[in-house]
């Protein structure tokens, strides 16, 4: 008999192999998503080393693109995790182009992090 019993995978932001952008119900967006007036919410599902997929606090960002050229990724959730987000619409509101959720913080050379983005279409409230 083993005398080390065996453990349950520990499910870490190190060890997410995939994320994805879900409704609030764990069903899949249209991609690109079309956004309607109002509340837009999502979550984030992550599918750990051990195959199971549940749902996780991710870092989100929500690029901003200033006149100036640059682009700011955090002005719009800030560095923090959360499990949901929304994206709220209106004509009074800044229009996002795209929505994404990372394993860990983003960094300039990104490719390696488990991420998932989605992009939005304002055609129902042009």
């Amino acid at each position: 008999m083993c005398a080390h019993p065996i453990r349950p995978q520990l499910r870490t932001p190190r060890s997410v192999v995939r994320l994805r952008i879900a409704l609030p119900g764990g069903e899949e967006p249209e991609r690109p998503f079309t956004l309607a007036e109002g509340a837009n919410p999502f979550v984030c599902l992550a599918t750990y080393i051990d195959g199971v997929e549940e749902p996780f606090n991710a870092y989100w960002t929500c690029p901003l693109f200033e006149r100036g050229g640059g682009v700011q990724s955090w002005s719009v959730f800030g560095r923090q995790r959360r499990r949901s987000v929304t994206i709220t619409v209106s004509a009074r509101h800044e229009r996002y182009h795209e929505l994404a959720c990372w394993a860990l913080m983003p960094e300039p050379d990104s490719r390696d992090i488990p991420s998932d983005g989605l992009s939005f279409d304002y055609s129902r409230v042009d």
